[in-house]
């Protein structure tokens, strides 16, 4: 999909992603995760629960490592902008964001801590 749709359909569901942007994210214990070695921008990803692999860029693995339970999604989208001195703007970093978490969860990678 066209960024700039994507960002169109965010504007339209945006007070859904407030209450989303408030959710404490946590990685689950048994998850893995293992620096990949001829690459080190990049990490695998292991769920021994279906035994599914996912491939992650740094940013993922900044994002997994955040995802303690202590921050919301608020906080970790502050937090990578600081750390990372991203050029994008608020809501297409949010978008990117939104959608990592997202295929976490449908991955079982993520959970939300109540």
């Amino acid at each position: 999909m066209d960024k700039s749709l994507e960002l169109e359909y965010f504007k339209e569901i945006f007070g859904l992603i407030r209450f989303i942007e408030k959710q404490k994210l946590k990685t689950r214990d048994d998850i893995q995760i293992h620096q990949v070695s001829d690459n080190p921008f990049r990490a695998l990803i292991f769920n021994p629960e279906d035994s599914r692999m996912l491939i992650v860029n740094f940013v993922g693995v900044k994002i997994l490592e955040m995802c303690d339970g202590k921050y919301c999604l608020g906080e970790i989208v502050k937090k990578i902008r600081e750390q990372l001195s991203l050029n994008l703007d608020n809501k297409e970093l949010l978008l990117d964001i939104i959608k990592f978490i997202r295929k976490c969860q449908y991955y079982r990678i993520l959970e939300t801590v109540i």
